[in-house]
C-alpha cells in the first residue's frame, strides 16, 4: 500500500511544509504594511488551512506525493552543487 511507504510520507510532509510557508509569507505581505501589524492568528490559521490542503492533495494523489524532490536528489545523487555552471 503506498499509504505506508516512507517515500509517499516524505513527499506529502516536504510539500506541506512549502506550502505552508508560502502561505504564511504570502500572507504576511497581503495583511500588513509592518510585521507589528500582522494579525497572527488569521495568518497562521491560513497557513495552516493550507498545509491541510496539501496532505489531503497528497492523499488523493498517491502517486505525486511519492516524487519527493529530496529523495529523487539523493537517490541520483545530484544536489545544487552538481549543477553545471554558466559563464557570466
Amino acid at each position: 500500500m503506498v499509504y505506508g511507504s516512507k517515500l509517499f510520507w516524505s513527499g506529502a510532509f516536504e510539500r506541506a511544509v512549502k506550502t505552508f510557508a508560502q502561505a504564511l509569507i504570502a500572507s504576511i505581505g497581503t495583511s500588513a504594511v509592518a510585521i507589528n501589524a500582522v494579525d497572527w492568528p488569521v495568518v497562521l490559521a491560513t497557513a495552516a488551512t493550507a498545509c491541510l490542503l496539501s496532505v489531503l492533495t497528497s492523499l488523493a494523489t498517491p502517486s505525486t506525493a511519492s516524487k519527493s524532490e529530496t529523495v529523487v536528489a539523493q537517490d541520483y545523487g545530484s544536489s545544487l552543487e552538481d549543477e553545471p555552471k554558466h559563464a557570466a
